[in-house]
């Protein structure tokens, strides 16, 4: 019995057996889509971190901006963490850059109370130079 048998024949047989399309679709389909899978979560987390991270920093650079009021520094904080960003070449909704600044600054305060504190006072201070309510006794009057 001659069993010689060159690629040809096996290809042709692989194709005419359909065990070439079962093993697209059983195995290196569903592997495939799996690693896409996989790796589009991987780029999404570690953007999730540059954004964190970029936010963190901006909080904390201008945690010490005591002549600025906090809603400006906020501003501030989401434009620095915007541009750094763009120059990374990553686009993100500017909401969500939004609440991470403010999710960066939530956890800043909770660790650095004297700093929020100094600008608490700042900010008292500027209300009443500008002729706006002041909320605590000065010289015992309120």
């Amino acid at each position: 019995m001659n069993l010689h048998l060159n690629i040809n024949d096996v290809v042709t047989w692989l194709l005419a057996s359909g065990f070439l399309f079962a093993l697209y679709f059983k195995v290196l389909s569903p592997a495939a889509h799996q690693w896409i899978a996989t790796q589009k979560a991987s780029k999404a987390k570690q953007v999730e971190e540059v954004l964190l991270n970029l936010a963190d920093t901006a909080v904390q650079g201008l945690s010490t901006s005591y002549n600025m009021t906090g809603s400006v520094k906020k501003q501030e904080a989401v434009a620095k963490v915007n541009k750094a960003l763009s120059d990374k070449g990553i686009s993100i909704d500017p909401d969500r850059v939004s609440d991470s600044v403010e999710r960066a600054y939530q956890a800043f305060a909770q660790t650095n109370a004297p700093a929020v504190k100094k600008q608490a006072v700042v900010n008292g201070a500027t209300v009443a130079q500008s002729g706006g309510p002041i909320n605590h006794k000065i010289g015992g009057i309120k």
